[in-house]
C-alpha cells in the first residue's frame, strides 16, 4: 500500500502548495494597494463572503470527511478501504481548495488583507490535516501483513 499512500500524500500536499503560489503571486501584484479590512461597501460584501464561504467550507468538510469514515467497512479488503479513504481526503481538500482560492481571488480584486489571511489559514489547517501514516492505520484498522509500509 505504500505506493497509494505515497500518492494520498501528494495530492494533498499539492493542493496547498497551489492555492499558496497563487497567492504568493497576487501579494505580487497588489503590493502598493493593500488594506486591512474592506473600506467600502461594494468590495466588503465580497469580502465577508469569502470569509463566510470558508467557515461554511470548512464545517462541511469536516462533517462529510467523518462521514465518509463512517461508512468504510473496516472488515474490507485494504484495497477497499483504502480507496475509500483516498476519497474521502479528496473531498475535504476540494471543498478547501475552492473556499481558499475564492479567498486569493477576492484578496487579488480587493487588495483586502483579510481574505489573504483566510487564505493563509485555510493552507495551514490543509497543511496540518494531511494523512499521517499511523492515523491511517488507526483509521482503517489495518493489521499486519496489510500495513502501510
Amino acid at each position: 500500500m505504500q505506493p497509494q499512500f505515497k500518492t494520498l500524500q501528494i495530492i494533498t500536499l499539492a493542493l496547498p502548495i497551489g492555492i499558496s503560489l497563487f497567492l504568493a503571486v497576487s501579494f505580487l501584484i497588489n503590493q502598493l494597494e493593500l488594506v486591512m479590512l474592506p473600506n467600502n461597501e461594494q468590495n466588503s460584501v465580497l469580502n465577508y463572503i469569502g470569509l463566510g464561504l470558508a467557515a461554511v467550507s470548512f464545517l462541511i468538510s469536516n462533517i462529510l470527511f467523518q462521514k465518509q469514515l463512517s461508512k468504510i467497512d473496516t472488515s474490507a479488503p485494504i484495497i477497499k478501504k483504502f480507496g475509500l479513504y483516498t476519497s474521502a481526503y479528496i473531498v475535504r481538500f476540494a471543498l478547501l481548495e475552492g473556499a481558499g482560492l475564492f479567498n486569493v481571488v477576492v484578496f487579488l480584486l480587493t487588495g483586502v488583507l483579510l481574505n489573504a489571511l483566510i487564505a493563509a489559514a485555510i493552507i495551514l489547517f490543509m497543511l496540518a490535516s494531511r494523512p499521517q501514516r499511523q492515523k491511517t492505520i488507526d483509521h482503517l484498522k489495518v493489521y499486519y501483513p496489510d500495513t502501510l509500509e
